[in-house]
């Protein structure tokens, strides 16, 4: 809970300028209306330290990404990321513990902030569901949009997930994102 509260503190801060109709200008001299809603894919590799009867490895896990973003503004924004790895492995819990995940999904609820130009930095906590057991997560990352056009864009992402009581994983991947309601003026 005290994520949460966290992460919305520097949202409430910033007033009534996140519900102004801003516009800005982008290099070609045109508005685009500020507030959007933007959806992207993602395919990455989730790096796993893996607790075997062998010893302790880093397993690579092919993952998947569905992203649903809200900007409010050119700075500011809400995200629902979902990312589902592909494989079932096994991670050490606690003392000397092995258990297996199978396939484990993973939803967060992120605060977005463009810092810098195109570049995207997020928190937020989330949970990954699995058939035998849900762990809350807290994901930290950034990815950088590239316009590829008026609506469409790539970014190269990496974001950090910790697992409450659990093991973290590192993720690498690239997304393909799609804005909607960016109409020009």
């Amino acid at each position: 809970m005290r994520y949460i509260l966290l992460l919305l503190i520097p949202l409430f801060l910033t007033g009534q300028s996140l519900y102004a109709q801003e516009h800005e200008t982008n290099d070609k001299g045109s508005h685009r209306k500020t507030s959007y809603f933007r959806i992207s894919t993602a395919i990455a590799h989730t790096f796993v330290p893996e607790e075997t009867t062998d010893g302790t490895k880093t397993a690579v896990l092919p993952s998947l990404g569905l992203d649903i973003e809200f900007w409010v503004n050119h700075k500011f924004g809400i995200g629902l990321h979902n990312d589902l790895e592909l494989m079932t492995f096994e991670v050490k819990e606690n003392e000397n513990i092995l258990i297996e995940r199978e396939y484990p999904f993973l939803m967060t609820l992120d605060a977005l902030w463009k810092p810098y130009k195109e570049l995207v930095v997020f928190v937020g906590p989330g949970i990954e569901l699995e058939p035998v057991e849900n762990y809350f997560v807290f994901r930290a990352g950034c990815e950088y949009e590239v316009e590829i056009s008026t609506h469409w864009d790539l970014s190269p992402l990496v974001f950090y997930d910790i697992r409450d009581g659990a093991y973290n994983t590192l993720s690498v991947g690239i997304g393909i994102g799609y804005r909607f309601n960016s109409k020009k003026k």
